[in-house]
């Protein structure tokens, strides 16, 4: 007999996995600006208990791209409490202030919450508000997370 148990790092390696799939499938999305269902399927494989609600962030245009003299960008999400959350969804760099991100992300059983992967998915559908800002608005804002 065989038996298979996932160590801490398996699963973390798992996750990481799991982010960069993600992140491969919406970069093909970025030329078609549309999810077909090949990707929502994969996207609900991946992030099951995220999709949907990311998806209705982004289809209620609740996303912000603040972007800086610099280069430097954040992302703005108005969540469903109506709370604003800043959002670093870079390739390969993720973060939140919210809650899921906490006590889901850190601990590595999902691997983004709904805010960032609501990100990920505007930013490749281009489906997002872009609004230039300061270099010192984006400190401010890295500064108060």
């Amino acid at each position: 007999f065989f038996f298979f148990f996932f160590s801490p790092l398996q699963s973390a390696m798992e996750l990481v996995d799991s982010t960069l799939l993600v992140e491969q499938m919406l970069e093909e999305v970025s030329s078609e600006e549309m999810l077909s269902n090949e990707v929502l399927l994969s996207l609900n494989t991946l992030c099951h208990h995220n999709l949907a609600q990311a998806l209705d962030l982004v289809d209620r245009r609740t996303i912000t791209k603040l972007q800086s003299p610099s280069g430097r960008h954040i992302f703005q999400v108005q969540g469903s409490q109506k709370r604003q959350y800043i959002c670093l969804a870079s390739s390969g760099n993720n973060f939140c202030e919210c809650a899921s991100y906490m006590f889901s992300v850190l601990k590595r059983e999902s691997p983004m919450c709904k805010h960032v992967l609501a990100c990920k998915i505007a930013a490749a559908l281009n489906q997002l508000e872009t609004k230039d800002v300061s270099n010192e608005a984006i400190q401010a804002f890295l500064l108060a997370i």
